[in-house]
């Protein structure tokens, strides 16, 4: 338990206020409360079994248990159900302690009548302590071998990427966001460097996008990449526009988000050892899609991946790998929730969801069929799954990231993407928009869109948007239309597809104007 004194009646505030902007201050009181506090946290007992990987919950305690987790996914829209048992416990006992109850039912009751309680456990759950360069030993190792080695076929036209998982308050993908500016500094034709960082707490993903720091970073970070990459700034250091321009910081759900793809590096360390042992095998098969052959994974140095097909060490006391290239049937497709609305609970602490794997299977089945870029996008309207070409009628706009269709389109498609979207839905047929002007690459280009909606099963409401596009000649289709106007039909829109579960090499069978996943396929999937 932390405590602050209240600034208000401090003296020199600076002292209070500097604690309470870390964050990681659970009261703020008068002088006089707060040896009263203190007893109360050391009397309370909490009712619950000790945290261990064998602890148990009685029934009563159990079905409370599932309310909060719950309370926690519809107020904050994390899912805290494939966490270790004996993390869950252990935060929850410390907010019931803090909170001066000692039943769980008593503990509901308070989430319950003060919402904010339900964002402090949230966040409570969530580990947001972090440095500059933590653990030297293993950014040594990057710094002379991994990233080097990683880089040397690399060019200008080539991406280098990284991908930062709970990277918390920012430390780790500066850090790694040095290392590459270091590294490609001396080379004749470097490639385009781009850090993604990710995590659930929206508090420390505004501190790390802010990049100031008022720590003692002077112990972590040498005086000349302290010279390099930052200025003194009100009595901290602020990271320099040169490494905060290489770093994306988005708020992402490793058990539930798409992950990034085409990855060269990925860093995710001490976030497995908070998970249950299943659900570290399936980010071990996410991170395998994710990363290209021989991408790097940098582990915590209490973490492992035991007699992986997937990986090799590189170096296993540091808890670095690098990725095998695994024939397709090695590899073992992770099983993650798709959305809340899928859910149905079925023992203590598990959930029964749709694996957003079916993202990719479901994407892969249809584009193949009809072969122009492709987005797969959600009834939310989310962007969930790009073709390899798709980008090029996106645009990622400033200001938070975005996986809405509408806003990441083009300025020039955004009004009749919409239209062809809804008209998909409502009519459920494919629908055509007419031809579009624009310009690419300084030259013009003709574009159609067609929307195909799936009807049926657990995608039900999902939306393949298809461009067809030309250059300097007249498109196909200058209207919108149904699937049965041969003369608006972009190539390839005359079959229907039917998500049947079988190979992706199966021809699909031809349904109309409509796609049909079934129940059944996405539940063998």
């Amino acid at each position: 338990m932390t405590v602050v004194q209240n600034p208000k009646e401090a003296s020199y505030d600076g002292m209070p206020q500097s604690a309470i902007a870390t964050g990681m201050i659970d009261l703020v009181l008068p002088i006089a409360d707060i040896p009263d506090a203190i007893a109360r946290y050391v009397q309370v007992r909490p009712r619950l079994s000790q945290p261990g990987e064998d602890a148990q919950v009685d029934a009563d305690d159990q079905q409370s248990m599932q309310r909060i987790f719950t309370l926690l996914r519809t107020r904050t829209g994390r899912d805290f159900s494939r966490y270790k048992r004996s993390t869950i416990l252990r935060r929850i006992t410390r907010r019931m302690r803090l909170r001066n109850v000692e039943k769980i039912d008593e503990y509901l009751e308070v989430l319950q009548q003060h919402p904010d309680e339900v964002t402090t456990l949230a966040d409570d759950m969530l580990i947001t302590v972090t440095n500059f360069f933590r653990d030297p030993l293993v950014f040594e190792r990057l710094e002379k071998h991994i990233i080097p080695e990683l880089l040397k076929h690399k060019t200008a036209e080539d991406d280098f990427r990284v991908w930062s998982v709970g990277c918390a308050t920012g430390e780790e993908p500066y850090s790694l966001a040095m290392l590459l500016i270091e590294a490609t500094a001396h080379l004749d034709s470097p490639p385009r460097l781009q850090v993604f960082a990710s995590d659930m707490h929206e508090q420390s993903l505004a501190k790390a996008r802010s990049g100031i720091y008022t720590g003692d970073i002077q112990s972590d970070v040498n005086p000349q990449r302290l010279k390099r990459f930052f200025h003194q700034e009100n009595g901290g250091f602020r990271i320099r526009d040169e490494v905060r321009e290489l770093v994306v910081f988005v708020p992402h759900n490793l058990l539930g988000d798409p992950p990034f793809s085409k990855l060269d590096l990925i860093a995710c360390r001490n976030v497995m050892i908070y998970l249950q042992r299943d659900v570290q095998r399936d980010v071990i098969d996410l991170f395998h899609y994710a990363l290209l052959p021989d991408g790097g994974l940098v582990l915590g140095t209490s973490e492992t991946i035991d007699a992986s097909v997937l990986f090799r060490a590189d170096d296993k006391k540091l808890a670095i790998y690098r990725r095998r290239d695994v024939p397709a049937p090695e590899t073992r497709l992770p099983v993650f929730p798709l959305s809340h609305r899928a859910r149905r609970v079925t023992h203590q602490y598990e959930t029964q969801v749709s694996p957003p794997t079916k993202y990719r299977t479901l994407h892969h089945s249809i584009a193949e069929s009809y072969g122009p870029p492709s987005v797969l996008i959600t009834p939310e309207d989310k962007a969930v799954y790009l073709a390899e070409l798709a980008g090029r009628f996106l645009n990622l706009p400033g200001g938070e990231i975005t996986q809405n269709i509408f806003k990441l389109a083009r300025e020039e498609l955004r009004m009749e993407l919409r239209a062809v979207v809804h008209d998909a839905r409502k009519h459920e047929t494919v629908q055509h928009n007419r031809a579009i002007s624009i310009t690419r690459e300084g030259k013009p280009h003709q574009v159609v869109m067609s929307a195909y909606p799936v009807l049926g099963g657990d995608h039900d409401g999902f939306v393949l948007l298809v461009f067809d596009e030309r250059e300097n000649s007249e498109p196909r289709g200058a209207r919108r239309g149904s699937q049965n106007d041969e003369n608006n039909e972009p190539q390839g829109a005359s079959r229907g597809f039917q998500n049947d579960g079988e190979s992706q090499d199966d021809e699909p069978a031809a349904s109309g104007s409509r796609l049909t996943a079934s129940t059944e396929s996405a539940r063998a999937d």
